[in-house]
């Protein structure tokens, strides 16, 4: 071989090598351009993911108010803890008071400027043990986006008719409880939120108190022959045996010394004369038998005094004692009218135990 031919077969030989090494580079840069690209693209979808919806960040639920099951207002509502309660009504007024009160009354004044709300709820107890009107529940006022406020209660005692803020209902027994609560007259009393709570049981609804109420008990009639009983604190029965003006009240077999009462100057008596008897096997107070007083135009109030017979109606005693079982006797209610209302319209009402009647008189 000749040195010319041996020199072109090395100079082959180092190109070839050049260029196999120049390639090992450049395939080596397409793979990690490659990668990197690659990654990229990677981690640009995982970016695409976590911003999916044209990437506007996540809105966060919205806090939405608790909702109650509302107040049933034509049926029963009730609490765990053996309380039932029924809506009656609910009305504001500048004053409440008891529904008919006999004798002393309780009553409570808003002041110039506020009103009561009242809420009427008749609350029954069906646990076995007696309870407070004021641990039954929690009662709330809240108007619009206003704090609430709570309320305090007091209940109508029916043999008495007045209100009681610290009554505790019997087992088994239902009482009218009044719910107040006082705020100023400028509130839009047509919309109210109430809310009845029992730790975590409650129950809402909206209210109208904008209407006034004037409270008076719808009672039947009663009349001169009429017959009634009763079993509360007792077991007894009334007969109304007259009903008369008079100007004075004697004993109807005076004998002896006896007691009697006139009419002071300018009056009258109006006289109920009850009947009574003890249908029970143990003594019954007269205070629990009966009450009556009467009213002129409806404002004009005049309370009555009793009196019962004595020694077969020898004599006559005013007021108190007690009855022997099976006993019979008569009672007198007696109430002082002006002479110039004497011969006007008047409206009797009467107590059988806690049940209420009404007469017009004159008959």
């Amino acid at each position: 071989m000749t040195a010319k031919k041996l020199l072109a077969i090395l100079l082959a030989l180092a190109l070839s090598f050049s260029l196999f090494a120049c390639g090992v580079d450049s395939d080596d840069d397409d793979d990690d351009r490659s990668n990197k690209k690659n990654s990229s693209s990677k981690k640009d979808e995982d970016d695409e993911d976590e911003n999916s919806g044209d990437s506007v960040e996540e809105e966060k639920p919205e806090e939405t108010e608790p909702s109650f099951p509302e107040i049933d207002m034509n049926g029963v509502n009730s609490f765990a803890n053996g309380i039932e309660f029924f809506f009656v009504r609910a009305y504001h007024d500048a004053e409440v008071k008891s529904p008919n009160p006999q004798g002393k009354g309780t009553s409570f004044n808003a002041d110039e400027g506020k009103a009561w709300m009242v809420l009427h709820l008749n609350v029954t107890n069906t646990t076995d043990e007696s309870m407070s009107i004021n641990d039954l529940f929690g009662v709330y006022f809240i108007f619009g986006e206003d704090d609430g406020t709570g309320t305090f209660a007091a209940a109508v005692e029916p043999e008495e008719s007045k209100l009681n803020r610290s009554y505790y209902i019997n087992p088994g027994e239902t009482v009218l409880v009044y719910y107040m609560a006082r705020w100023a007259d400028t509130y839009d009393f047509s919309d109210v939120t109430v809310s009845i709570e029992n730790g975590d049981e409650v129950y809402q609804s909206n209210m109208d108190f904008s209407q006034k109420f004037a409270y008076k008990i719808e009672a039947p009639k009663f009349s001169k022959g009429d017959t009634f009983t009763s079993d509360y604190k007792g077991n007894f029965s009334v007969t109304v045996a007259d009903i008369y003006m008079s100007e004075d009240l004697y004993p109807p077999q005076a004998a002896g010394n006896y007691t009697y009462w006139g009419d002071q100057e300018g009056e009258q008596y109006l006289i109920v004369k009850l009947d009574v008897k003890n249908l029970a096997d143990e003594d019954l107070s007269y205070y629990n038998i009966a009450g009556v007083f009467c009213k002129h135009n409806g404002t004009d109030k005049y309370d009555a005094f009793f009196v019962t017979e004595e020694d077969g109606g020898q004599d006559l005693r005013l007021g108190g004692g007690m009855m022997a079982p099976q006993e019979e006797n008569v009672m007198y209610f007696v109430m002082g009218i002006p002479d110039e209302v004497v011969g006007e319209p008047l409206e009797i009402t009467m107590y059988v135990g806690k049940d209420m009647y009404i007469c017009n008189f004159p008959m």
